[in-house]
């Protein structure tokens, strides 16, 4: 029979092998998480990877702080947003085609618009070009 220190030591080695586990399962469980995840991405995109640039320049004016955004799909005739977005000369973006065609002119907007398209954020840096300070806002999918 056991005695009372016994029984304390199998009790806590229960709980070691109970945490590890549920630590097991929960590692499990994410890597499926993961590998569906890629293997949707991979499904439903070309091959490679797509980017694209957002640069945001703010300026003081009486209303506040002005946003002013440009976007950079670079030069492939066959990236997704090709035809979707175009850069307005007042500092705004039109994006969208035919009837679904929104003019955003904030970097919250912008943000949201291309989260819910699929887009996910990926760095941002200060950029200082001749004196003009950027925010430069990369995006993939």
């Amino acid at each position: 029979m056991c005695d009372a220190s016994e029984a304390f030591l199998i009790s806590g080695s229960m709980k070691k092998i109970h945490t590890l586990c549920l630590s097991a399962f929960f590692l499990l469980v994410s890597m499926v998480h993961g590998a569906v995840a890629q293997a949707n991405h991979t499904n439903t995109s070309r091959a490679g990877s797509d980017y694209f640039i957002a640069r945001v320049k703010h300026k003081l004016k009486k209303e506040g702080i002005i946003a002013s955004i440009s976007i950079d799909i670079g030069t492939d005739e066959s990236h997704p947003l090709r035809g979707q977005v175009s850069n307005l000369p007042e500092g705004k973006i039109r994006v969208g085609r035919g009837y679904n065609v929104q003019v955003i002119g904030n970097e919250t907007d912008m943000l949201n618009y291309f989260e819910e398209q699929g887009w996910k954020w990926v760095d941002v840096k200060e950029i200082i070009v001749i004196n003009a300070q950027y925010l430069q806002y990369l995006f993939k999918c």
